[in-house]
């Protein structure tokens, strides 16, 4: 049984809580080469070892080491060191270890020792937690706080073992450290902290609480910053004072602002009243504000008192102002005005009248002028115009000197004309425009005659003579229709004695018209032709050509304008027969093709290939082949014929390649009116022809084998009966394709029938292609003349064709009696006439 040896004091060891400790344990043998064969430690409270080393076996460094199978022992560990000092040692240390520990050695031979060590932990606090005067925890930022309000912080600091002292600092200064309070809570510590009236230097602040329990530990510290708002110490203005400031222009001023935190909202008003759509700019410095305004100053700001405000948006009532008296300089106001007893609407012609011109200005005006219908008027007393200061006379006004009239001041800021004052003289009725007018008329034609007059007031009473050679007629009410200010008479020529002049008189409440409107009526004449006519490139024209003239007289009657488009004689691309062919004979064929020429007004043309109609001699082309050379005719009609025909020859529309260096700037329209054209023309068409005749030989074999393998069509001259209109077809397709806009030639007549035609005012035949079966489905229509008269017999309209075009072939339906559909061979270039079955091979 071991002997054991009297337990000394306690020895007390301190340790911070989640740090290690050691605790002492003295393991030498009291008599010298004794040796150790247990250690034991106990705790306070427990009957059983928490750690034990046995050194039985051999040496304590060597033996076994035992520890309690909780987490405590876990965290410990006994190390036998030199000269007899041993060691437990507990890893990071927790507030549930704190006790007194026993400590027992057992030797081999000596008595047993006992150990006892007090060990106390040192329990940090809690992490200080601030609170605002409305118990509301502060996190980071304290505030905030009023310039010269008052400050209230409270500090709470929670557990700690021993307990820990509170207390405020600003950087290294303390600021309280009293221990104000504790709440019910013993646990807990409290320091607040009050500062009255918060000045300018705790701006950018930060405000620290320390807790603090022990000399082993450091404080723990709560640092937070302060948010202190400042009201604005200084605006200012940056403008001389009475400075002048002009109406309408733009002026740019600034603002500058001082002290305030967070940055001040720059307001500017005038007379009290924000200046809201105000273009203003802001920016911030570090301790200063500056507000751009970009003012526009009209005349009604003149007097008006300009103020910047800098106003702190957290601060109530945390603003400056700075004002300024704002001086105008602006252009006149005018504004002009009969004068006094004046009445405006019992103005008549002979009396005398004057204006007064009111005027604003800032400096004062330096001139004034007068307009009358926007023409400046001059000082004129002779002519019966006299200015006087800010007044015009006008002495016996007549219907010219009424309208309007402005006047306009002028000082150093600029000129102002004033709103239009209306002069109404009252007068008798006049004719407006020219007094005498000639119409065109055809006898059993009835016209109507249109008299337009100007009268003051317009209340009149027309009359209507007619004039012959001696005698003066009235002519009848009831053939007169009269409204307002024009007078309408229909009148019908039966002979040439009813050709002469009509007049026409009107009377109103001032007087009688003293000179007649004059129309004099003459037979109508065939318009002269279009002058001047010129081809020129045009991008809204499919072809890029395009055709302007200057119209002729229209002989008393409306007129119209047709462009004609045929192609040139001798033209390189023409398209011929194949003379190789056995089968034609041309000695015994009558065929009327596409080169037969037709006789116009002139020289002989080829037939048109295109018409073109249109109000004004302006024209754009359409449908022509590149590289083909065409004669272009030009000329006017009306209900009485139609004008000698101008002749535009040889023009040619450019092919594809052509186009492309067109677009580099090389001209588009030859025409032989210059050496230099007629040159280049030239040389085109012999290349053209060139290439045109390889492609005619290789199409002449093909179109050979085509027809060498179906029976050829009968030939017949064309009838010689004039009764029936010859139609002429032209279709160039190939295999299920069409080419868009490919329009078919006019149905030619004779021109009897055309001008016939004419005289109704339908000028062109109307025909409709319709494509079925291909990647395109259109239509193209074309005017046309619905009905014919020949000798006061009608004369059907021919039926529209249609052109129906399949993968294989063509098949021209002409629906006319007499004639059979024809399906021609896609390969082929076909022409038919509807007094000839003859198709002719290209």
């Amino acid at each position: 049984m071991p002997r054991f040896s009297p337990v000394p004091d306690p020895e007390v060891i301190w340790a911070v809580q989640g740090q290690d400790a050691e605790l002492p344990c003295d393991i030498t043998p009291p008599i010298s080469g004794d040796k150790v064969n247990m250690v034991l430690w106990f705790k306070a409270g427990t009957g059983i070892p928490i750690y034990s080393v046995d050194g039985r076996g051999g040496s304590l460094e060597s033996g076994p080491h035992w520890a309690m199978s909780s987490a405590f022992g876990l965290r410990t560990f006994f190390m036998s060191g030199v000269n007899g000092a041993g060691k437990l040692r507990i890893k990071n240390v927790e507030a549930e270890d704190q006790g007194v520990y026993r400590c027992r050695v057992d030797f081999l031979n000596s008595r047993t020792k006992n150990f006892r060590v007090n060990f106390t932990i040192v329990v940090p606090p809690d992490t200080p937690q601030i609170y605002n005067a409305q118990g509301e925890e502060v996190v980071s930022e304290a505030g905030p706080f009023l310039e010269g309000y008052d400050l209230y912080l409270s500090c709470h600091v929670t557990g700690g073992q021993p307990k820990s002292a509170v207390s405020w600092w600003l950087g290294n200064q303390l600021l309280d450290a009293t221990h104000d309070a504790e709440s019910t809570n013993s646990n807990v510590s409290i320091n607040q902290l009050f500062l009255p009236s918060v000045g300018r230097s705790l701006w950018g602040q930060r405000l620290a609480c320390h807790a603090r329990n022990s000399n082993m530990t450091s404080a723990v510290v709560k640092e937070v910053a302060l948010l202190i708002y400042l009201k604005p110490k200084k605006v200012s203005i940056k403008v001389s004072r009475g400075a002048t400031f002009s109406a309408g222009r733009v002026h740019q001023l600034e603002c500058e602002s001082w002290g305030s935190v967070p940055a001040p909202r720059m307001t500017w008003l005038i007379d009290g009243e924000p200046l809201r759509l105000a273009d203003t700019v802001i920016t911030h410095g570090l301790n200063s504000s500056t507000s751009a305004l970009v003012l526009q100053p009209t005349l009604q700001d003149h007097g008006k008192e300009l103020t910047c405000r800098a106003e702190n948006p957290r601060f109530p009532g945390g603003f400056v102002e700075d004002r300024i008296r704002m001086n105008i300089a602006y252009a006149p106001t005018a504004y002009a005005k009969l004068g006094e007893n004046i009445d405006p609407n019992n103005i008549k012609e002979g009396a005398n009248v004057f204006f007064k011109c009111d005027v604003s200005a800032n400096p004062p005006v330096n001139n004034i002028s007068w307009l009358h219908n926007d023409i400046p008027l001059r000082h004129d007393p002779d002519s019966g115009i006299i200015f006087s200061d800010k007044r015009l006379l006008l002495k016996a006004v007549s219907r010219r000197t009424a309208g309007m009239y402005q006047c306009v001041a002028t000082n150093s800021e600029g000129s102002s004309r004033s709103e239009p004052a209306n002069l109404k003289v009252m007068f008798a009725p006049g004719c407006k425009g020219d007094g005498q007018v000639q119409i065109g008329a055809l006898r059993h034609e009835t016209i109507s005659v249109r008299c337009e007059l100007d009268a003051d007031p317009p209340v009149v009473r027309f009359s209507w003579t007619y004039n012959r050679s001696r005698d003066v007629l009235h002519v009848s009410a009831a053939r007169v229709r009269s409204t307002g200010l024009t007078s309408i008479l229909d009148y019908t020529p039966v002979s040439d004695a009813d050709f002469g002049t009509l007049a026409c008189w009107a009377s109103n409440s001032i007087g009688r018209q003293k000179l007649p409107c004059l129309f004099h009526i003459v037979p109508a004449k065939t318009p002269r032709p279009p002058d001047h006519c010129v081809v020129s490139n045009s991008s809204n024209s499919p072809s890029g050509l395009e055709v302007v003239c200057l119209a002729g007289e229209d002989g008393g009657l409306p007129q119209y304008f047709v462009l004609e488009v045929s192609e040139a004689r001798n033209n390189p691309l023409d398209r011929r027969r194949d003379d190789s062919d056995p089968d034609s004979d041309d000695s015994e064929e009558q065929v009327v093709s596409v080169g037969a020429a037709v006789q116009a007004d002139g020289p002989i043309r080829l037939a048109p290939v295109s018409r073109i109609v249109s109000h004004e001699p302006k024209f754009a082309l359409e449908s022509l082949d590149p590289g083909r050379t065409y004669d272009l005719s030009v000329y006017a009609a009306n209900a009485r014929g139609k004008s000698e025909v101008v002749i535009l020859p040889k023009v040619r529309v450019l092919a594809s390649e052509e186009h492309r260096l067109a677009s580099t700037g090389n001209t588009v329209v030859d025409e032989v009116t210059q050496p230099a054209a007629l040159v280049l023309g030239a040389l085109v068409a012999v290349a053209s022809l060139a290439l045109c005749c390889l492609f005619a030989a290789v199409a002449t074999v093909l179109c050979k084998q085509r027809r060498s393998s179906r029976p050829r069509a009968a030939v017949k001259p064309p009838a010689v009966e004039e009764e029936k209109p010859a139609v002429e077809l032209s279709v160039i397709s190939a295999p299920a394709t069409v080419r868009p806009h490919r329009h078919l030639p006019m149905l030619r007549r004779s021109q009897v029938e055309m001008e016939h035609c004419q005289q109704q005012e339908a000028l062109l035949p109307k025909e409709t292609i319709t494509i079925m079966g291909g990647p395109a489905h259109q239509q193209a229509p074309q005017d046309i003349c619905g009905t014919w008269r020949r000798s006061k017999a009608e004369v059907p309209r021919l039926a529209e064709p249609d052109l129906i075009v399949s993968k294989a072939e063509v098949v021209l339906h002409l629906q006319n009696p007499g004639l059979a559909p024809k399906t021609i061979p896609a390969e082929m270039c076909i022409e038919y006439l509807s007094n000839s079955e003859q198709i002719t091979q290209i």
